[in-house]
C-alpha cells in the first residue's frame, strides 16, 4: 500500500486543502480523505499508516497538481509589465533602445518571459512580475483576464 497526498488548493484563510490517497501497488485508489490544514494532514497520514501496511508515501506539491490536472501549462511563460511615464514611451529616441534591450535579454537567455510596456503618469513607474506558477487560481483568472485585454487593446493575435 502506499499512500499519495495532493495539495489541491486553498482556502479563503489561505489553509492549504488536501486529497490523501489510499492506493495499491498498482495504482489503485482504496481510500480517499479530503483534508484542510497541514496539522490535518500529518494526522491523516499518520493514522492510514497505523491502520494498513504502508511502504511508501509520495506528496504532490499544489503546482505540481495543477500542472497533472491539466490546470496549468507548465510552460506559462512569467509575465513582466513595465509601466513606463508615458513621455518616455512616446520617445522613440528614449523607447527603442529600452524596448531592444529587455527583448534581447529575454532571447538571449531564451527565456519563457512576456513583457508587456505600458504608459502611466508620471511619478508612478514600476515594474509588476507574475509568475503563473506561484499564484492560485483566483489570481490566475485575473491574469488570464489581464492577458486579453492588453492583447486585444494592442491587437495581438495568436
Amino acid at each position: 500500500m502506499k499512500i499519495v497526498t495532493k495539495q489541491i488548493g486553498f482556502t479563503e484563510k489561505k489553509n492549504p486543502q488536501y486529497l490523501i490517497y489510499l492506493k495499491t501497488d498498482d495504482n489503485v485508489s482504496v481510500e480517499c480523505h479530503e483534508v484542510e490544514g497541514d496539522l490535518n494532514r500529518v494526522i491523516r497520514e499518520n493514522e492510514l499508516m497505523e491502520d494498513h501496511s504502508v511502504n511508501n508515501i509520495r506528496f504532490v506539491d499544489y503546482n505540481t497538481y495543477r500542472i497533472e490536472s491539466g490546470l496549468l501549462d507548465e510552460g506559462y511563460p512569467l509575465i513582466l509589465c513595465f509601466y513606463l511615464d508615458r513621455e518616455l514611451i512616446t520617445n522613440p529616441e528614449i523607447f527603442n533602445p529600452f524596448y531592444e534591450t529587455v527583448n534581447m535579454a529575454i532571447n538571449s537567455r531564451d527565456a519563457n518571459i512576456l513583457a508587456f510596456f505600458m504608459p502611466c503618469e508620471p511619478g508612478s513607474e514600476k515594474l509588476e512580475c507574475i509568475n503563473p506558477i506561484a499564484v492560485g487560481d483566483s489570481e490566475m483568472d485575473k491574469i488570464n483576464k489581464m492577458v486579453k485585454e492588453i492583447a486585444k487593446q494592442f491587437d495581438v493575435r495568436e
